[in-house]
Parts: C-alpha cells; sequence; structure tokens
C-alpha cells in the first residue's frame, strides 16, 4: 500500500474511538463509516474541554494517515472493485483514514473513510499545550497602582489608600483577544483573560493580598496601608491573570494555567508632617 502521513498530534482522551466517524455504515455494516472533518473537529474541542475540566496541560495525542482503498496493481493485488468506493464517486478517489497515537507510539488503527484527502487534517490540531502557549503568547494589560493621598505623596502615620488601575495598551480581565493561528489553518482562537489575583506591594516590605479586590480611594477603598518613617518608595500591585479560550465563537473553555504580570512601578514619597509654632 502506499501511505501518507497527514496529520498529527490531537488532544483527546484515549476513549475518542469514533472520532470523525458519521453514524452511517457502509460496505454492508463493515466496520468503518464515512470520515466527518467536522466531526473530527467538534470531538477535538470536547477533548480540550474534558482535559481542561480535569486540569490536565498535556494528554494523549495522535497523528494519522490515509490508503488508497482500491488496490494498485504493482503494489497489491487486491481488485479494484465498486464496493472498494464504499460512498465515494469511486473506488480510485476512495481512501482509508487510520490513526494511531503518539508519545508514546501506539498501533495504527481505521477509523472510517475518506473520499478525499482533505478532509483529514493535514497539520495537526492545536492541543492543549499550544493553547495555554497562546495564553502565555497574550498582549496582557500591565497594571499600575493609584494612592490617595494623590500626587504621589503621603504622610508618616496617615491612611493611605490604594486602587487597582488598567491602562489602554493591552488585554485586561474579560477583554477577548481574537486572532489566527497560521499553524492551525481552519482554527480561529480567542482569549479571555480573567483576574485570578492581585497583590499590593507599598514598597516597605508590606504587601496587601493575594487578593481580589480593585481597591478604591477614601473612604471606601479596602486596601489600606500605613508608612511608619519617611522615605521614598516604589509601589505596584501584580496581577496572575487565568482565562478562557474558544475556536470559532463556540464554547468558553477554561484554561488549565495562569500568568503572572508584575505591575508597573509608581513612585511615591512619604514625608513627616511637623507642627510650627507661629506667633501672631
Amino acid at each position: 500500500m502506499i501511505s501518507t502521513v497527514l496529520a498529527a498530534a490531537i488532544l483527546l482522551s484515549s476513549s475518542d474511538s469514533n472520532v470523525g466517524l458519521t453514524t452511517e455504515e457502509i460496505d454492508g455494516g463493515a466496520r468503518t463509516s464515512l470520515w466527518s472533518r467536522e466531526t473530527a473537529k467538534k470531538e477535538h474541542i470536547e477533548g480540550l474541554k474534558r482535559a481542561a475540566a480535569s486540569g490536565a496541560k498535556t494528554g494523549p495525542s495522535y497523528e494519522y494517515k490515509t490508503e488508497p482503498r482500491c488496490g494498485n496493481a504493482s503494489v497489491d493485488a487486491a481488485p479494484c472493485t465498486a464496493a472498494a468506493a464504499g460512498p465515494c464517486p469511486s473506488a480510485i478517489a476512495a481512501l482509508n483514514v487510520f490513526r494511531r497515537q503518539v508519545n508514546p507510539t501506539g498501533a495504527w488503527e481505521q477509523v472510517g473513510i475518506a473520499c478525499n484527502s482533505t478532509e483529514v487534517p493535514a497539520t495537526r490540531e492545536p492541543g492543549m499545550a499550544d493553547i495555554i502557549r497562546a495564553f502565555h503568547d497574550t498582549n496582557f494589560t500591565v497594571p499600575t497602582m493609584k494612592l490617595d493621598p494623590r500626587g504621589n505623596r503621603t504622610l508618616v502615620n496617615l491612611p493611605t489608600y490604594a486602587e487597582v488601575t488598567w491602562p489602554v495598551t493591552g488585554f485586561k480581565p474579560e477583554e477577548i483577544d481574537t486572532r489566527t493561528l497560521p499553524e492551525f489553518p481552519g482554527y480561529t482562537i480567542q482569549i479571555k483573560p480573567t483576574l485570578s489575583a492581585l497583590t499590593y506591594h507599598f514598597g516597605d516590605g508590606a504587601t496587601a493580598g493575594p487578593t481580589t479586590s480593585l481597591g478604591g480611594p477614601h473612604p471606601t477603598g479596602d486596601i489600606v496601608h500605613t508608612y511608619t518613617s519617611p522615605a521614598n518608595f516604589h509601589t505596584r500591585v501584580d496581577v496572575t491573570y487565568a482565562g478562557f479560550f474558544r475556536f470559532d465563537d463556540g464554547d468558553w473553555i477554561p484554561i488549565p494555567d495562569t500568568v503572572d504580570i508584575t505591575g508597573t512601578p509608581t513612585p511615591l514619597t512619604v514625608v513627616e508632617a511637623r507642627s510650627q509654632l507661629v506667633l501672631e
């Protein structure tokens, strides 16, 4: 048989034995069915959902190949009969579709019949490791810390209120990053960062968090710090992003990973108030 390896690595659980198959039976009830590329894609996404639900960052993967159903006299003596065509226009065009697990390598198994090689992935499907890599490549917004009193100055023993601000550059929590993946034709991925945690650094060694509080100004903010000595400090707020992804406007699927971003430093001068006697 003439074999052509056409695709590799889709992240699916090992129970997905019917991936890419329709319910239609051919060849008088044979063990193979017509290969459906769209069904395979749906099954691939379902496999990613199961991986995400279990927290798995990797999982079983598969590679694919096709072989002509119609025997070539110079290679195989099997006759080229009408039965070999199955649901295809001709036996010449019909292809058997096989897959095997990789890492570790398993045995090839027939999973369906295709009438055209384009129905079989020409490149590997994006697995969870690829999605996590795309998540880490997201242009996340780097947060800054705003302080009250304003003007980047405060007093010793005066409660100082902090809050997070999100610059317009990058993708902040709940903003959707839509992009194509050139290495995976046919897939458009959307990544939606979410807020996992914030940690406020006050520059004098004190911190607040991890927390999901965005803080706020006096008197309603709940992130408050009191400095005990005068000095110049650099304050910042760090963020941990979680997120979701989806393909082609499908269901949002949680990403089993997080990304830590160090916030932009904000200078702060702490001074000590001095009383002065004024004679009238």
